[in-house]
């Protein structure tokens, strides 16, 4: 699951700087400090630290830490988001990458990102779009036709702890079901849109470029997310709403 997570953030290093910085999106004119959730290694912080004042991470694997630590120079915090939380600090930018999908209260990790920045501060999410995107599509489709094993409604595995899955999504996001949840947290959604969480090269890259391409047109187009992954960039509101349950 390491693995799977660490070649989504090697995307995240090549499309978030350039065309998707908080700050860039938000309109902040100081980029201010950024608090990555879910590290890793550290490629993204290593590159992100020359576009903000400062840089945190948090990551709960202690090999992880120490790798950061000796290749990047990173000081990681290691330990949880809500074990940062305890510490008081403020941010004026969080990053969770492909990050909300493995905890077991997405909400509660929202509310605590909330509290960890700074009024106007940005928050940047992507998590992968398998509910309602095109190859989700053609998923059910072939569930329907072949009826595979260990597969459920929507034609994805159930959860197994026997090693057969390598990464282990508890939650699924709709787009509109991340909005939700972030406008319920007390966020406004400044941006909505595809992310290009894949790393190719050669005729793959222009493979999976086609592809991305195809359907940011069809978002453009119709305003719906078919791509395999979601991007969202919001900024945190002075005060938030009262909890309530999701719809």
């Amino acid at each position: 699951m390491q693995e799977a997570r660490s070649k989504k953030r090697n995307a995240a290093i090549s499309s978030f700087l350039p065309t998707s910085a908080a700050p860039q999106f938000c309109g902040n004119v100081a980029p201010g400090s950024l608090l990555d959730v879910g590290t890793g290694i550290g490629q993204f912080l290593s590159l992100a630290r020359t576009s903000y004042s400062e840089v945190y991470g948090t990551e709960v694997s202690a090999t992880a830490v120490a790798i950061a630590r000796e290749k990047y120079g990173l000081d990681l915090f290691h330990g949880t988001i809500e074990e940062l939380a305890r510490q008081e600090m403020t941010f004026d930018n969080i990053t969770l990458f492909h990050v909300l999908e493995h905890v077991p209260d997405p909400r509660a990790m929202l509310e605590i990102c909330h509290s960890l920045l700074a009024v106007g501060g940005c928050m940047v999410i992507a998590v992968p779009n398998e509910v309602s995107s095109l190859r989700a599509l053609k998923r059910w489709l072939f569930g329907k036709i072949q009826k595979p094993q260990g597969t459920g409604v929507l034609g994805l595995p159930r959860l197994t702890l026997d090693g057969s899955i390598h990464e282990i999504h508890l939650s699924h996001f709709t787009p509109s079901v991340l909005r939700r949840a972030l406008q319920s947290t007390g966020f406004s959604v400044e941006v909505d849109t595809l992310d290009p969480y894949y790393v190719r090269t050669g005729l793959r890259r222009l493979k999976a470029d086609f592809y991305y391409y195809a359907c940011l047109i069809f978002r453009y187009l119709f305003g719906v997310n078919i791509y395999d992954a979601i991007l969202i960039i919001a900024r945190k509101d002075a005060n938030p709403p009262p909890r309530q349950q999701l719809a």
